[in-house]
């Protein structure tokens, strides 16, 4: 077995959140700051030479040692899981510097939403204008059915010319689903934006609340869909750790090289690895909330069934229900839902049919 499938088989054994998400960044940090020792980095100049000689003579006692440092360290970082994520999505609490910083930073991103919508808005004006031409009677028709026309000038060699407004205009729609649809959710960070963008959109065409009904339908059945969410949720939040193992790393290693010259640029690596998982996170951020939605459309109706809510009839009619039954869960004394009971029940967790079976005919 390789050194990763023991850490993670460590891990599982621990408990069952603590796994491969904290091992990794712990096993990370640990193996940096050891070879940057190794090296001489504290106690003497600083000589990469040093650290690959004492690489090459490691042995089972020191690697044992590296590993139990790990799992300390992984189980003490473990509880700061969501005071990290809240930390990096940008919820920085409400002191006045905070609030202060927190505003700058959304105020920057809601200008530049602002902006691309007009610079986008202009360019999908021109292109129609250019597409369609000087025609009067053009000018009378829906915009959506000017855009329709406009869009099937592009099958033809006319459509060159324009092809790039054409790109400048749909591009607003990649970048509007990047943040969320009320301009006052508008959080400070990116990842903070690419979480709040979903927590607002999935579920909302059925009167659905994300956050509220996530938890539900994860602990309400053991199947395919809620293990690619699970998975989706651990591959965000390693991403998270390891950016932040990546800054604190920042300053011990500054420290650890003050004294040996231009190697203290040294620092810059973990802030690259930062830096790159950051980015990662979001891209992650994405997934889990591609997930999540899936997840919710999929998963709905067994939802009710499970809360013993009559199943709706149409959407229109499973909206106005669901109005109700969102108040309910959010904890509001005040609301009636009529109930349903059947004597047959959600399938058992380890009882699910396949998906795509007549058995399960919602997968």
């Amino acid at each position: 077995m390789s050194l990763p499938d023991q850490l993670a088989a460590t891990g599982s054994r621990i408990g069952h959140y603590f796994s491969v998400v904290a091992m990794v960044p712990a096993f990370v940090a640990v193996a940096w700051i050891a070879v940057l020792l190794a090296s001489g980095a504290w106690h003497g100049p600083f000589t990469p030479s040093r650290a690959v000689a004492s690489l090459a003579e490691i042995g089972i006692a020191q690697l044992s040692a590296i590993v139990a440092v790990a799992i300390t360290l992984g189980l003490v970082i473990n509880p700061f899981q969501f005071s990290a994520t809240q930390l990096l999505e940008g919820y920085w609490g409400g002191g006045a510097i905070a609030a202060r910083l927190a505003a700058r930073r959304s105020n920057a991103y809601r200008r530049r939403l602002r902006w691309w919508d007009q610079h986008c808005r202009a360019a999908r004006n021109e292109f129609i204008d250019r597409a369609l031409g000087p025609d009067g009677t053009l000018v009378t028709k829906d915009l959506r059915e000017r855009q329709r026309d406009a869009e099937d000038v592009l099958d033809g060699e006319q459509g060159d010319p324009i092809l790039y407004l054409y790109t400048i205009s749909q591009h607003w729609r990649q970048v509007e689903r990047q943040f969320p649809p009320i301009p006052g959710r508008v959080l400070p960070t990116r990842l903070g934006n690419r979480l709040r963008a979903f927590e607002d959109r999935a579920g909302r065409q059925y009167g659905l609340d994300a956050i509220v009904v996530a938890g539900h339908l994860s602990l309400l059945q053991e199947n395919r869909r809620t293990a690619y969410v699970r998975d989706a949720r651990q591959t965000m939040d390693m991403s998270i750790r390891l950016c932040l193992t990546g800054l604190l790393l920042v300053p011990l290693t500054a420290v650890l090289l003050a004294n040996d010259g231009y190697w203290v640029l040294l620092a810059s690596a973990p802030y690259l690895l930062a830096y790159l998982a950051y980015r990662g996170a979001i891209s992650a951020a994405e997934a889990y909330g591609n997930a999540v939605t899936f997840q919710i459309d999929l998963g709905r109706f067994a939802l009710y069934q499970a809360l013993h809510v009559p199943l709706p009839p149409d959407a229109s009619a499973e909206q106005d229900s669901n109005a109700s039954l969102m108040r309910l869960l959010r904890g509001s004394e005040r609301v009636n839902v009529a109930y349903q009971h059947s004597v047959v029940e959600p399938a058992a967790a380890n009882d699910e049919p396949p998906l795509g079976s007549p058995a399960n005919p919602e997968a």
